[in-house]
C-alpha cells in the first residue's frame, strides 16, 4: 500500500547540553557539548554569531545550526524560574503559527516564556501547547472559543487551559472565534503582563505553578 514520504523540517539544529564559555575579551564564544556523539570538538564562534539575548556562561540546553555558524539559543537545564509571556512563535509573516505535528494528528503552538529575575534573567525558554481550540455558540448567539479534548484521560487540554489562567488570557472574559485564535490570545497575554513559575527539567519546561503568597 501506498504510504506518502515524511517530509523532514526546512529548519534542521543541533541541539544538546553545552558548556558555554566567553572569551575575557567579550567577543567570542566557545560551545563544548557534553555528549560528543552529537558534536565531539569544542566549537568557537564570534560573539557576532549568537543570536541569544543576554549571554551567560555555564552548563546549559544550547540549540545551534546544522552547520554549527551560529549559536540560536541557550536556556537552562534544570531549575525553578520566575517567567513572563515575552512572544509567540511566528511565521514568516509574523503572524503566530498552528503547526501540524508530521506524524500524528494534532496541532500544536509554541510560546517563549522570559526569566524574569535571578542569575539568568532574560534567558527564553520555549513552551509547547496543544492547539486544542474550537467554536462555541454561547446563549447570546456569540461565536466563541472553546477548548476541545476534554475528555477524562485527557491531559494536553488541561495544560493549555493552566498556562492560559496562569498567562491572564482570560481576564478579559469570553474570546471571538477565528480560524487562527493565537494573534489575539497573543494580544491579550502580552497586554496582562502576568508572571508565573517553571519546573524545567532536561531543559524543557516539566510544568507551571503560581507561587502562594
Amino acid at each position: 500500500m501506498y504510504q506518502p514520504p515524511e517530509k523532514q523540517s526546512d529548519f534542521e539544529v543541533v541541539r544538546g547540553e553545552a558548556r558555554v564559555q566567553i572569551n575575557q575579551e567579550k567577543q567570542k564564544v566557545r560551545v563544548t557539548f557534553k555528549d560528543p556523539s552529537i558534536v565531539s570538538n569544542p566549537i568557537v564562534l564570534p560573539l557576532s554569531n549568537c543570536q541569544c539575548t543576554p549571554m551567560y556562561e555555564g552548563m546549559f540546553m544550547v540549540t545551534m545550526s546544522k552547520d554549527l555558524e551560529k549559536l540560536y539559543s541557550i536556556r537552562p537545564i534544570n531549575g525553578v524560574f520566575k517567567v513572563t509571556t515575552f512572544r509567540f512563535v511566528k511565521d514568516a509573516n509574523d503572524v503566530p503559527v498552528i503547526k501540524q505535528h508530521p506524524k500524528w494528528d494534532y496541532q500544536y503552538f509554541t510560546v517563549m516564556l522570559q526569566i524574569v529575575d535571578g542569575n539568568y534573567k532574560g534567558l527564553e525558554i520555549p513552551y509547547t501547547l496543544h492547539y486544542n481550540f474550537g467554536e462555541f455558540v454561547d446563549l447570546e448567539g456569540n461565536h466563541v472559543v472553546a477548548y476541545t479534548k476534554v475528555g477524562a484521560n485527557s491531559k494536553h487540554t488541561p495544560r493549555l487551559r493552566e498556562y492560559l489562567t496562569f498567562a491572564g488570557a482570560w481576564e478579559e472574559g469570553a474570546l471571538a472565534y477565528k480560524d487562527n485564535v493565537l494573534p489575539d490570545l497573543e494580544t491579550r497575554i502580552l497586554k496582562a503582563r502576568k508572571t508565573f513559575n517553571v519546573i524545567v527539567k532536561d531543559g524543557w519546561i516539566d510544568s507551571i505553578f503560581i507561587q502562594d503568597e
